[in-house]
């Protein structure tokens, strides 16, 4: 198992005996499936796409497995901050009974500086019964070699939608769905947050959690579009916390409220210090260990109300840690007066702990993303 840096959240395991537990129990889970990339079985409308949650410290990510045409799967960070499939190793494909299908366009760097071949050709994801999901043109990076700064080969399966795609010798570099059209929507239904989370430094790993890919719009969402930029985000409008309303994101700042389908607690960058100056008894906890010292953070265990959107409507959700179970339960939001894992932006991170309690569903065709609550 390859474990990949993300662009928006800390590393959840931190370890070499946590990522040897973590690698051990994900394939234990994978031998345990009875069926696996059966090819004789029909297309679908729908398909649910196993994914195993690892996670230690209240924080987790999501797995998935990928296939190249007749190889087997590797697990990889499903990762909404980042746009392309990643594949760690090109002599997986050079491997192959049949290499043909694949076509290498040009070589370079990939996102995260491994140099790796650009390739064209068909990606494999099993569904749950046993059928396979194939995008048949995907274009992805197939690492040839580790990463110059450490860290080994990167794996990591790009779901970040964006207003433009990226480009790479005259192509649209995109995630992997994206190049299935007549399959736009991936819906991201995560087993309940007590079943996913680890409160301690033990990792834990867990099925039961599905990317369900469908050819029409799941019900009972309301849809926004994505913001234009490098990153799937939406507009925060208004942050109560503890019932009160803030003065958050400030008037005259452009915000973005990152999606975020893995991680921790929610965080914000609040450079005027309309909230990370306060001080939150008896809600106050401790930061989180990613805080560095000169951010200037605060983190409280508040119920937060968040009202975002795009610019013609707005969805609004209350995420209270105190009303979950105890292995959810402590800091909701990290306020920071700069926090590097906010690229750079003005605005917040929703946090992987709001992916527990909302349903999110990405549009790839037309840019969008749904929420709704979850039901108790």
């Amino acid at each position: 198992m390859f474990l990949s840096p993300h662009s928006l959240h800390p590393p959840i395991l931190k370890t070499p005996q946590q990522q040897a537990d973590a690698a051990a129990a994900v394939a234990s889970l994978v031998a345990r499936r009875r069926h696996l990339f059966d090819l004789t079985l029909g297309p679908k409308a729908v398909y649910d796409i196993p994914l195993a949650t690892i996670s230690a410290d209240k924080g987790f990510d999501a797995m998935i497995g990928v296939a190249l045409r007749g190889g087997a799967a590797t697990s990889m960070v499903v990762d909404t901050g980042n746009a392309c499939l990643i594949m760690p190793r090109f002599e997986d494909i050079q491997a192959l009974a049949d290499p043909s299908p694949y076509t290498v366009l040009t070589s370079g760097p990939e996102p995260w500086g491994c140099q790796a071949n650009l390739v064209r050709g068909p990606i494999d994801l099993a569904d749950v019964d046993g059928s396979v999901f194939t995008i048949p043109n995907c274009l992805f990076w197939a690492c040839t070699g580790d990463n110059p700064q450490g860290g080994g080969r990167t794996a990591n399966f790009g779901a970040g939608c964006l207003r433009q795609w990226f480009q790479a010798e005259g192509q649209e570099l995109k995630p992997a769905q994206a190049f299935t059209p007549a399959f736009p929507y991936a819906e991201f239904d995560f087993a309940p947050a007590d079943a996913v989370l680890s409160a301690t430094s033990s990792v834990k790993v867990a099925a039961n959690s599905v990317l369900r890919i469908t050819q029409a719009p799941p019900a009972g969402y309301a849809w926004f579009d994505i913001l234009a930029g490098d990153w799937m985000a939406l507009t925060p409008h208004r942050l109560s916390l503890g019932g009160a309303l803030t003065t958050w994101p400030a008037a005259g700042r452009t915000a973005m409220a990152m999606i975020d389908t893995g991680g921790t607690c929610a965080y914000l960058v609040d450079p005027d210090q309309l909230v990370s100056a306060q001080a939150w008894p008896p809600m106050a906890a401790s930061n989180p260990g990613w805080c560095a010292p000169g951010w200037g953070c605060e983190t409280t265990q508040r119920a937060f109300t968040l009202e975002l959107g795009d610019a013609q409507n707005s969805f609004t959700y209350t995420l209270d840690t105190a009303a979950m179970p105890p292995a959810v339960q402590g800091e909701t939001l990290v306020m920071c007066q700069t926090n590097d894992y906010m690229r750079n932006q003005y605005g917040m991170n929703i946090g992987g702990i709001s992916a527990l309690a909302l349903s999110i569903v990405v549009d790839y065709g037309a840019r969008r993303v749904g929420l709704k609550v979850k039901r108790p």
